[in-house]
């Protein structure tokens, strides 16, 4: 018999749990009718190779029929536990039962059974703990840490109430750190392994939610040490314990779309692989989605951020596919979300497309998938998914107002929607992440940008004027709580953050430009101008040069509207240096660069023009209107304006000789520049 469970030990490490199963059976047979200890123990270990091979399962129904054979197979286990006078008779009882909840979790239909299944495990598991270290079991409290603390990541994404989240998690840190020192006998041990890797998530996850930024930064190295100690002991046992698909574990250790984040997960899914865990494998194309969506912000070219969507749909098809025989919806509300990532790529699809009959199908689709994905997120019962469907579903009314629709009304109708699902999004955020800083800012800002189309369709001036001022502050709110949390996110090779922050800020500009117009106070175009060199400075860490060019351009445009001719300029060649750099880096787009580099150049000479005509330097006026004038020349788009300038620079002339009383010269000089005017 003991011969039949070290080769069903073996099978086990190499995922064969169908064999283990069969092998246990086999030792059960073998076993004397009294001895109840040994039985529970089978019964036991045979229930956890069923649950284990339940995740291997190919069909529904395979999987549920396992995990009834797994309930069973605890049931008995439960029973000959219950003839025993042995002191950890009630600990060895609770785990049982703690697992037959855990496996009716998995089987409920509905939300409200499973949270019960769910809620019921935990307290079972921590019965079952308590039970254990007063017996002074040490090894196995540990067993049952590893094993059953997992429920505390189901529990914790169905809950609503932000109190009840933090105390179920505090509980998983402080029993994994209770593991670690009862299993640390053994330096090696693979279950030392798992306990680290566990603590380390659950200690990433109480610290992205529940921590303050000072607080976070203190205590992250703890939870980097713990993870860095599993990896040091085995890697796939790390990588396997560290997927689950919510926020903190992942997020704290490992940058957005950072090198190590894709080298992790890409082994993770080949460990996957080999153990046939259908959980494990669609957590890894869970993340890949994730870390994949956020790497569109290391690439400038929008035809190809928009090509990424395909390997970000795959990814999510490839989730979805894994998670469907074992009824398992991903609770990870973010970034793409494999149940909205269909409807989160049409717009960047839409934006890109010319003909507006299939730009219309990709938004109003867009529209149809969202509403399909608030209706999965409510079925799911996740707070996070359900906050996140409302804001994808915010975005594509919003992107249908403003890519294509041109009826007031409409547009206003369209608008509304997408305000009521951002306040829902919002509540979500605010309700249960009052630490997470950066989605609370572009929650935000969004917010804002919605607003800002909404004044756009105002016409009482003073109603229009008081909506920019509440865009405004909005904005400035969601900016000032993304840089709140920045400085932390950086440390995990975070730059693709500076994508979200330029966009806002461009936002936040343009917005200030709207009020100047309607105030005339150069205080917000001053704000302006600061703004959009701010804009240009995020997306200078990207590398997006057209985007760099393009606020040194409106930051430029503004000075000008406020007759700082040297800022302009210099703000202008700035714009020009960074087109000139677009062109050598997005080859397909060379001309259409060069030429607004060279655009930039002549509007730098035309400030510099303004300058000097100021200081009734005309001679120096003159010279460099007619450099704008020969730059607008050879450009397709800007070329008709060239006559414009060689008339500003025969009034220099003109103006020049007049001083000079040179004044038949003086004449001359002014007709032709009516002349070319004409």
């Amino acid at each position: 018999m003991e011969e039949i469970l070290h080769q069903a030990e073996h099978l086990e490490k190499e995922y064969d749990w169908l064999r283990a199963t069969e092998l246990h059976k086999k030792a059960l047979n073998l076993l004397p009718q009294d001895d109840f200890s040994k039985a529970g123990e089978i019964h036991e270990s045979l229930g956890y190779a069923f649950y284990r091979f339940a995740f291997q399962a190919e069909s529904k129904d395979e999987f549920k029929e396992r995990l009834r054979q797994s309930a069973d197979a605890y049931g008995e286990a439960v029973e000959f536990y219950g003839k025993l006078n042995e002191p950890v008779k009630k600990a060895r009882i609770s785990r049982c039962n703690a697992m037959i909840a855990y496996t009716g979790y998995w089987l409920a239909p509905e939300t409200q059974e499973k949270k019960k299944k769910i809620d019921e495990c935990w307290r079972l598991t921590k019965d079952a703990l308590a039970a254990f270290k007063e017996a002074g079991e040490r090894w196995e409290y540990g067993k049952t840490q590893n094993q059953l603390s997992s429920s505390v990541v189901f529990a914790f994404c169905l809950e609503w109430n932000f109190q009840a989240r933090e105390k179920i998690m505090r509980e998983a840190v402080e029993s994994g750190e209770q593991a670690i020192e009862f299993l640390s006998t053994d330096k090696n041990s693979e279950d030392l392994a798992r306990a680290y890797a566990r603590t380390a998530f659950y200690l990433g996850v109480f610290d992205y939610y529940f921590l303050d930024i000072d607080e976070k930064e203190r205590d992250y190295q703890r939870a980097q040490d713990y993870w860095m100690k599993s990896k040091e002991i085995s890697e796939e046992i790390a990588l396997y314990e560290f997927l689950y698909p919510i926020f903190g574990g992942q997020i704290l250790m490992w940058g957005e779309a950072s090198d190590e984040a894709f080298i992790c997960l890409k082994k993770a899914l080949e460990y996957g692989r080999k153990t046939k865990d259908r959980l494990m494998m669609g957590c890894a194309f869970d993340w890949l989605a994730y870390h994949t969506s956020w790497s569109r912000f290391k690439i400038e070219d929008t035809e190809k951020r928009v090509l990424l969507w395909k390997t970000i749909l795959e990814h999510a098809e490839d989730t979805k596919h894994q998670f469907s025989p074992i009824s398992f919806v991903s609770p990870r509300g973010d970034s793409t979300w494999v149940e909205t990532a269909q409807a989160e790529s049409n717009g960047p699809k839409a934006y890109v497309e010319t003909d507006l009959k299939k730009k219309r199908e990709l938004l109003e689709e867009a529209i149809e998938l969202s509403q399909n994905g608030v209706k999965k997120a409510e079925v799911s019962g996740y707070p996070e998914t359900i906050g996140y469907a409302h804001h994808v579903l915010s975005v594509s009314f919003q992107n249908r107002a403003v890519f294509l629709e041109t009826k007031s009304e409409e547009k206003k109708r369209l608008l509304e929607e997408a305000l009521g699902h951002r306040i829902e999004a919002i509540k979500v955020v605010e309700q249960l992440q009052p630490y997470e800083y950066w989605n609370r800012g572009v929650q935000q800002s969004i917010l804002a940008s919605i607003k800002f189309e909404l004044a756009d369709l105002i016409m009482n001036s003073d109603a229009k004027k008081k909506m920019l001022e509440e865009t405004i502050a909005d904005m400035e709110k969601g900016f000032q709580l993304g840089l709140r949390e920045l400085r932390l996110l950086l440390k995990k090779d975070g730059f693709v953050y500076y994508g979200p922050i330029g966009q806002a800020q461009s936002r936040m500009g343009i917005c200030l430009n709207r009020l100047y117009s309607l105030t005339r106070n150069p205080e917000h175009l001053r704000r302006a101008a600061s703004v959009f060199i701010g804009a240009a400075g995020s997306f200078q860490k990207l590398d997006w040069k057209s985007r760099t060019a393009e606020n040194y351009w409106r930051a430029a445009q503004a000075y000008s509207n406020l007759f700082d001719h040297s800022k302009a300029a210099e703000n202008f060649t700035v714009a020009s240096i960074n087109y000139k750099q677009a062109a050598e880096k997005i080859h397909q787009l060379k001309d259409f660069y060069e030429e607004h580099a060279s655009y930039m150049q002549a509007w730098s000479e035309i400030e510099r023009a303004r300058q000097y005509h100021a200081r009734q330097d005309y001679g120096s006026a003159e010279q460099h209107f007619e450099k704008a004038a020969n730059l607008h020349k050879p450009l397709k788009k800007w070329s008709y304006l060239a006559p414009n300038y060689f008339a500003w620079a025969q009034v220099e002339d003109a103006e020049d000789l007049s001083r000079k009383e040179r004044i038949e010269e003086a004449i001359n000089a002014f007709k032709q520049a009516d002349n070319l005017f004409s």
